[in-house]
């Protein structure tokens, strides 16, 4: 079923891949015919193509963006959740329609505007036009500038991989924890049973055993490096290692979640 899906959601990217770049094809055609306008009217140095040249690069900044936010989905989609995938395209089609919206309505006006122009200098008018492009919208939130919609692809498609490239502990050290880790699906009611837990003899520690949760977004991953970092010192120390010591460790291990929360939107942000 989950395979089904995960088709379907690769069908609806590859559908929005299309209709955006045919969408820019158009949009071309449309920064050309203004062009010609502009340039019949004031030739080709005139501060109108300069703005409308402008214009023509932010929009392919924003054409180039939401192909890599697609690209980015394709290239982890077994890794991010379907539910997360959806509610980001979801939010995409709300930006999609608003830009195109507004693209239409600006280039209409410039096209009418033109007109306009060259009739009134048909008939002899020798003033200064005033600028077509000056007063172009910017209330509305692009691709370029939706940092929530990025933060929750670099979150959901979090491996272990990353975590492991994080901390560079020794191999060894998780082969040695491999048979002694636990994986449970997160649920908020499993909170509790995360972490390294202790077998004692005596106040010093004799083994420990990882329960981590399933990675599938930011909380998972945070609380998997705390864990490991956690259970990393144990290891290195474990021979002369007491259960008070143990509980600094712990204490210790949540100051590594804002570090690695840094590192990795620093990193995986440019992915993007």
């Amino acid at each position: 079923m989950e395979e089904v899906k995960t088709r379907d959601l690769m069908n609806q990217i590859y559908q929005r891949y299309d209709e955006e770049n045919i969408y820019f094809f158009n949009i071309r055609l449309e920064v050309l015919k203004i062009y010609l306008g502009l340039r019949k009217l004031y030739g080709k140095n005139s501060d109108c193509i300069l703005e409308l040249n402008l214009v023509y690069l932010e929009k392919k900044k924003k054409h180039m963006e939401y192909n890599k936010i697609l690209r980015f989905i394709l290239k982890n989609i077994d890794q991010i959740q379907s539910r997360v995938i959806e509610e980001v395209l979801s939010e995409m089609d709300v930006i999609v329609k608003n830009e195109k919206e507004y693209g239409k309505q600006l280039f209409k006006q410039t096209r009418e505007k033109i007109t306009v122009d060259f009739e009134k200098k048909k008939q002899g008018y020798s003033g200064t036009f005033n600028s077509y492009f000056k007063n172009e919208r910017k209330d509305y939130v692009s691709f370029l500038d939706n940092l929530n919609l990025k933060q929750k692809l670099i979150w959901a498609s979090l491996t272990f991989e990353d975590i492991k490239n994080y901390l560079d502990y020794p191999e060894e050290f998780f082969l040695e924890i491999k048979k002694r880790t636990s994986i449970i699906p997160y649920k908020e009611e499993n909170s509790k049973l995360y972490g390294v837990n202790l077998e004692c003899n005596h106040h010093r520690i004799i083994d420990y055993h990882l329960v981590i949760p399933a990675i599938d977004n930011l909380d998972t991953a945070l609380i998997t490096v705390s864990v490991l970092k956690e259970a990393y010192d144990i290891y290195s120390l474990k021979p002369s290692l007491s259960e008070e010591d143990a509980f600094l460790i712990q204490k210790n291990a949540q100051e590594i979640k804002e570090e690695f929360q840094k590192y990795c939107f620093a990193k995986l942000k440019k992915k993007i």
